[in-house]
């Protein structure tokens, strides 16, 4: 799907947390591999859920109106999990909460 192909309204989208692994980087020579850590390192990442299939999931950690910006698409082969979050209520937002 092309980002194009999804309207804009923020609050149509609903928002997410995923917890995901990715891929890390040891620098420098090693005698033994006990040296160094060899596992993903396990990241967290909050937005607005853009569009999830079988191959990825993408959210976007910026909106503006009618835009939305900064989208992390992750492969669902890294993805631990993903929570849906509660928005807050209008009322809440228009009081700045």
């Amino acid at each position: 799907m092309k980002l194009r192909d999804v309207v804009v309204d923020i609050d149509n989208f609903k928002i997410a947390y995923v917890k995901w692994a990715d891929a890390t980087h040891n620098d420098g020579w090693y005698g033994s591999v006990d040296e160094f850590d060899l596992e993903p390192m396990e990241m967290g990442s909050v937005g607005w859920l853009v569009y999830r299939d079988e191959k990825s999931i993408s959210i976007a950690t910026s909106a503006g109106t009618y835009k939305l910006g900064d989208i992390l698409v992750i492969p669902m082969g890294c993805v631990i999990d993903v929570q849906i979050l509660q928005p807050p209520n209008v009322t809440d937002r228009k009081r700045g909460l």
